[in-house]
């Protein structure tokens, strides 16, 4: 993509949420990621309360109507369950608290959400703050110092972090 100064996030997590993070100046690449039109896939691990049925988990993956419109099909699998359980959900799209809405309309609502992976860029041990030899973290404090207030390009760079909630007990 062409070289800017403008920071994009690719996708958001909201503050109850944890997991991969993009940041990138590469405009092109934030909306091939973003954008449903590219049919990107973003992977989510999610600790619900209950445990699924299958015919719970066929409503979910036909989509729903939230807020008048129909979400794209998901994918969801089972990868823990007890009381609470684990389920895997791949997805197309994200809207707005999407997952928690859906999961809360079938009566299972979220405990914990942890996106795990955008595309083929995975979380994996990804730490909680990328080390600070990489180079593209002096690009980001340069601008931070300096108030965004760049005149030239800087290099094509895209940041990969984890979002980490503290533990509750």
């Amino acid at each position: 993509g062409e070289e800017t100064s403008a920071l994009f996030p690719v996708g958001r997590l909201d503050l109850n949420s944890e997991g991969l993070l993009l940041i990138t100046n590469d405009g092109e690449l934030a909306d091939r990621l973003m954008s449903p039109r590219h049919h990107v896939t973003k992977e989510y691990l999610l600790r619900i309360r209950g445990v699924l049925t299958p015919k719970t988990i066929a409503r979910l993956e036909a989509g729903m109507m939230l807020d008048g419109v129909k979400t794209r099909p998901l994918r969801v699998r089972i990868v823990g369950s007890g009381q609470n359980s684990w389920v895997k959900v791949s997805m197309q799209e994200g809207k707005k608290n999407q997952l928690r809405r859906m999961f809360k309309k079938v009566g299972h609502p979220v405990v914990r959400l942890k996106r795990v992976s955008i595309g083929n860029l995975e979380l994996g041990d990804l730490e909680a703050v990328t080390a600070a030899k990489d180079a593209n973290i002096a690009i980001l404090s340069k601008l931070v110092d300096e108030g965004w207030d760049i005149i030239t390009p800087i290099p094509s760079c895209t940041l990969m972090f984890k979002q980490e909630l503290p533990l509750m007990f």
